[in-house]
C-alpha cells in the first residue's frame, strides 16, 4: 500500500515562529521607550553569550534601547545556534495603566531550518 510519503520534504514557504518573554525588563532602558512600543512592532537581537546551561542569550533592542534579555532552549536552540543577529516582532504586552510594562512577549521566526539526523 503507497501512501505517497516518498518525496517528504518541507515545504519552501515553511515558517516557524517561536514565542519567548523578555526578562531583566527592569534593567535597561524600557522605562524611557515602554510608551511607543505596540504589538507588531518589530524589535532586533543580537547574540550576547552562551549560558552556563548551555542555554543562547540574546540582547533584545527596539530601535537604539535596549529592553532585556531572552533565553533560547532546548530544541529551539538547535534552529538558532549560529545565528548572531535575529529579526522578532513584539507579539504580546502585559501591563497595567498609567504604569510601565511589566511583561514583553516577542516572536521570532525562523524561515531556514537546519537538517539534523
Amino acid at each position: 500500500m503507497n501512501l505517497g510519503f516518498k518525496d517528504f520534504s518541507i515545504s519552501e514557504g515553511f515558517k516557524l515562529k517561536t514565542l519567548v518573554s523578555v526578562e531583566e525588563l527592569t534593567n535597561y532602558d524600557m522605562i524611557y521607550i515602554y510608551h511607543h512600543i505596540n504589538p507588531g512592532d518589530k524589535v532586533s537581537l543580537k547574540f550576547e553569550e552562551e549560558s552556563l546551561l548551555g542555554d543562547l542569550v540574546y540582547m533584545v533592542h527596539y530601535k537604539s534601547f535596549k529592553l532585556g534579555k531572552i533565553r533560547v532552549t532546548g530544541v529551539m536552540k538547535s534552529i538558532y545556534d549560529g545565528i548572531n543577529e535575529l529579526q522578532a516582532e513584539v507579539a504580546g504586552i502585559s501591563k497595567q495603566k498609567f504604569l510601565p510594562f511589566n511583561g514583553l512577549d516577542i516572536s521570532i521566526q525562523a524561515e531556514a531550518m537546519k537538517m539534523v539526523s
